[in-house]
């Protein structure tokens, strides 16, 4: 299992898309940037700049990032017509999609620190006060954490639209919708899996807000997530590829009349 995690980590240098990814994950810290401008009377310090980081993470791109890289690396073994090739190697359709996950989940990990890189450097520049070793560390182990979390709540949808080419394209506004909908406030949104994760995570969620978010109700559905998630990774089946149909063979005209 490790070569084969290995192998699609070498299988990332070609695809773009996770450059994709990085360049999402910039947008989200340069979108904080632009709400900081706005003189509403915010105080702004290092702690609530990543806060706000974290809460747009969730709610706009994260699970759209998983969704896309995701989704492209596992269909582009199709898309690249190297299905085929796979037949001669004894390896299971999960056992790939297996590797897949755990290749998607150490980007997690990469792009959540890359984010925090560039907050920090951000915030060099814009000078909130607040930003301590002890807050640059405690910053990017709440980002991890979040991120990691978004990870179990797009699973299902990861491994079920978003791992089929016929439906890859229809998954993602699908994506970005599940975190757009984080934006809301109200107790329903407890089940929420994407509120989920900043009621785990972030103190100031819901702040404010006449509302009670139950931080139980909120790990019970990302557990059901990742169960589900799961389930779609194991029922894809464990045997191995199948041989893919060949096209009838077209019955030569006759000359003539």
């Amino acid at each position: 299992m490790i070569r084969i995690l290995y192998t699609e980590l070498l299988k990332l240098k070609r695809y773009s898309v996770v450059t994709a990814g990085l360049a999402m994950t910039i947008l989200s810290v340069l979108m904080t940037l632009f709400y900081a401008t706005a003189q509403d009377g915010t105080v702004w310090t290092f702690a609530y700049y990543l806060h706000t980081i974290q809460s747009k993470n969730v709610q706009y791109f994260f699970p759209l990032i998983l969704v896309l890289v995701g989704g492209f690396c596992i269909t582009r073994e199709e898309g690249d017509d190297t299905l085929k090739n796979l037949l001669t190697v004894p390896v299971s359709y999960r056992r790939l999609l297996a590797a897949k996950a755990g290749a998607l989940l150490l980007l997690t990990c990469l792009f959540s620190l890359f984010c925090a890189v560039f907050a920090v450097a951000v915030n060099l520049l814009c000078r909130f006060p607040g930003m301590t070793p002890a807050a640059v560390v405690q910053a990017a182990l709440s980002l991890l954490a979040t991120n990691l979390l978004v990870y179990l709540a797009v699973s299902p949808l990861l491994f079920t639209l978003a791992a089929r080419r016929s439906t890859f394209l229809f998954s993602l506004p699908l994506a970005f919708l599940y975190g757009y909908l984080a934006t809301f406030e109200g107790n329903p949104l407890n089940f929420l899996p994407t509120k989920a994760c900043l009621i785990l995570t972030d103190p100031l969620c819901g702040d404010g807000f006449p509302y009670v978010y139950t931080p139980g109700r909120a790990a019970l559905s990302l557990a059901v997530c990742g169960a589900l998630g799961l389930a779609a990774v194991l029922l894809h089946g464990g045997g191995r590829f199948a041989e893919p149909a060949r096209r009838a063979e077209t019955v030569p005209r006759k000359k003539g009349w």
